[in-house]
């Protein structure tokens, strides 16, 4: 059986690696929720070509972290939905606290500040 390496990461950076972690399916719903927000997890599967249970496993796992929103919420009882089916959406300031908090342990100074004018600069001087 391998063996891992612990992690020393604080929690905010366990969640943003769990958020953003480079899992290619995670990241396509993420681009498609970004354009298509309230959206259904088939519209996603559809969209995405991503199989419907994978969509539906990561897009539970973002709600979980706080990245989606759902609508009407989960703490509905279905009998009380009346036919209504889950719609998805980004939390867009949630996702760039993740994105902030990735940039940050990466020491990535310019996008982890926030500042797109300074970040934008720090990329296009590294591409030079």
């Amino acid at each position: 059986m391998p063996s891992y390496a612990a992690t020393s990461l604080p929690p905010a950076a366990e969640q943003a690696i769990s958020v953003l972690g480079g899992n290619p399916a995670r990241l396509a719903i993420l681009s498609f929720l970004v354009r298509h927000p309230r959206s259904l997890v088939s519209e996603v599967a559809e969209g995405t070509e991503v199989s419907v249970n994978t969509v539906k496993n990561h897009v539970f796992a973002l709600v979980d972290l706080g990245v989606l929103e759902v609508d009407p919420p989960r703490a509905v009882p279905r009998a009380d939905r009346r036919g209504q089916r889950a719609r998805y959406t980004v939390r867009g300031d949630v996702l760039l606290d993740r994105f902030q908090e990735l940039a940050a342990l990466l020491t990535l100074p310019a996008v982890a500040s926030g500042d797109p004018a300074t970040s934008s600069r720090a990329t296009r001087r590294e591409n030079s």
